[in-house]
C-alpha cells in the first residue's frame, strides 16, 4: 500500500510538471513566462475550475487567466487554486493560462576558434533555473532585448552550485521578431530540473572575412578582430549579447587567448571582439609641446604629440592609433601619417610600421573654448 502511494505521488508530480510547462519563454532579467492551455467542459451558469496545474507559490499580479471562447471570468483564487467562470450555455472551452515565475534567467555565451586561417564562432545558450520548479518535456524560448521593467526579480542564489546539463549538438534556432526584440524558439523539447543549467547551441559558423587590427589606446597595443554580422560571412543572424572566449589552435592545443564581450548585434552591425594586449608592439605617448593664448573671446591651444610604436615582429604591421582629444573645436594642424576623424574628439591615425623596427607619430592639433 505503501509502494503505491509512493507511486502515486511521483506520477502525479510528473503530471503536473508537464502539463503546466508546455511552453516556456524565458528573459535576460532572471524570470520567465509559462503559457499553458487546458481543455474544460462548462455547463451553462457558474462553473467552478480547479487550477492544480499552477504553482501555490505564483504571486498575486503575476497570474493571468482568459476564455478562448469569451466566457466571463467571475473570481480567481489566490494563491491560483481555481477559478468561477460563467458560461450562457453548455459548451468545451479552453483556458489560456499565464504566469510570470521568478528566478529562471538565460544568457549568451560565445566562442571564437582560431585555426591559421580559418576562424570558427559559436554560440551557447545558458539557462539558469533557480525557481523552485521542474520543467519535463518543456518547449522552450528565450526572447533577446531590453525590455522595460516597472519592478524587478531579484535574483535568488541556490545553496548550491548548479549542475552543468550539456546538450553539445549543434541546433539551429527558430528566430521571430517580437514587437522590437528577437525571439529564439529552441527545437525540441527539453527537461529543466530546478537548480540546474542547460547548455543549448544556437550557432555554430565559420566566420569569413574577419578582420585583425592592432589598436594604440590607453598607453597599450590591443589586438582586435572586427567582422560583419552578414550572410556573406557566415553569420546574418541577431547575436545575442554575452561573453565571448578566445581560443587558438596550434600544433594541435587549444591556447586560451582572452576574454571579452559583445552587444546585441543586428544583422548587419559589426562585430567588435577584443583579444588582448599584443606582447611584441609597444606604445609610448608624450606630449612634446602645449601653450595657450588669449585671442579676443577665445582661448586657444596649440599641442605637438609624438606617439612612438615599436615593433618586435618579424612582419611589417600597421597599428591603428586612437586619439581621445577632449577639449572644444578641435583640429588636426598637421600629421606625418594619415589619419581620420572619427567623431569631434576622436581620431584615428595608421602608422605602418616595419617588421623589428619602429616608427614615431609626430601631429599638431589646436583647440578653442570661450573664455
Amino acid at each position: 500500500m505503501i509502494k503505491i502511494s509512493i507511486f502515486l505521488i511521483i506520477f502525479m508530480l510528473f503530471i503536473l510538471s508537464y502539463s503546466f510547462s508546455q511552453n516556456l519563454t524565458i528573459y535576460q532579467k532572471n524570470f520567465a513566462v509559462v503559457s499553458l492551455e487546458k481543455e474544460v467542459k462548462l455547463t451553462k451558469g457558474v462553473n467552478f475550475i480547479t487550477l492544480d496545474e499552477i504553482p501555490q507559490s505564483v504571486g498575486v499580479g503575476n497570474f493571468f487567466i482568459y476564455s478562448s471562447k469569451g466566457n466571463r471570468i467571475l473570481e480567481v483564487l489566490y494563491p491560483p487554486t481555481g477559478v468561477f467562470i460563467y458560461s450562457s450555455e453548455d459548451m468545451d472551452d479552453i483556458l489560456k493560462i499565464v504566469y510570470i515565475l521568478p528566478n529562471i534567467s538565460w544568457n549568451a555565451v560565445h566562442s571564437l576558434f582560431i585555426y591559421k586561417d580559418k576562424l570558427r564562432f559559436s554560440s551557447d545558450i545558458y539557462i539558469q533555473n533557480r525557481s523552485d520548479m521542474s520543467f519535463q518535456k518543456v518547449k522552450l524560448s528565450v526572447l533577446a532585448g531590453e525590455i522595460n521593467m516597472e519592478r524587478g526579480y531579484q535574483e535568488i542564489l541556490p545553496e548550491k552550485s548548479l549542475d552543468i546539463l550539456a546538450n553539445r549538438a549543434f541546433s539551429e534556432a527558430d528566430l521571430k521578431e517580437v514587437e522590437g526584440y528577437k525571439l529564439f524558439d529552441l527545437p525540441g523539447e527539453y527537461s529543466l530540473a530546478k537548480g540546474s543549467t542547460k547548455i543549448i547551441p544556437i550557432i555554430d559558423a565559420e566566420l569569413k572575412n574577419a578582420v585583425k587590427k592592432y589598436v594604440f589606446q590607453y598607453g597599450k597595443v590591443y589586438i582586435i578582430w572586427n567582422v560583419d554580422n552578414k550572410n556573406e560571412n557566415g553569420l546574418g543572424i541577431p547575436i545575442p549579447m554575452g561573453n565571448l572566449n578566445i581560443f587558438e589552435v596550434v600544433g594541435g592545443k587549444v591556447i586560451f587567448l582572452g576574454e571579452s564581450s559583445i552587444p546585441n548585434v543586428a544583422v548587419g552591425e559589426k562585430i567588435e571582439v577584443t583579444q588582448g594586449v599584443d606582447f611584441d608592439i609597444k606604445g609610448e605617448r608624450k606630449v612634446l609641446e602645449s601653450k595657450q593664448r588669449i585671442e579676443g573671446k577665445y582661448e586657444i591651444k596649440e599641442a605637438k604629440v609624438s606617439v612612438e610604436i615599436r615593433n618586435s615582429k618579424k612582419e611589417d604591421v600597421t597599428v591603428e592609433v586612437k586619439e581621445f582629444i577632449y577639449e572644444d573645436n578641435v583640429e588636426i594642424v598637421s600629421s606625418n601619417f594619415s589619419y581620420e576623424k572619427i567623431d569631434k574628439n576622436t581620431f584615428v591615425f595608421y602608422v605602418k610600421v616595419k617588421g623589428e623596427s619602429s616608427a614615431i607619430l609626430v601631429y599638431n592639433y589646436t583647440s578653442k573654448r570661450l573664455r
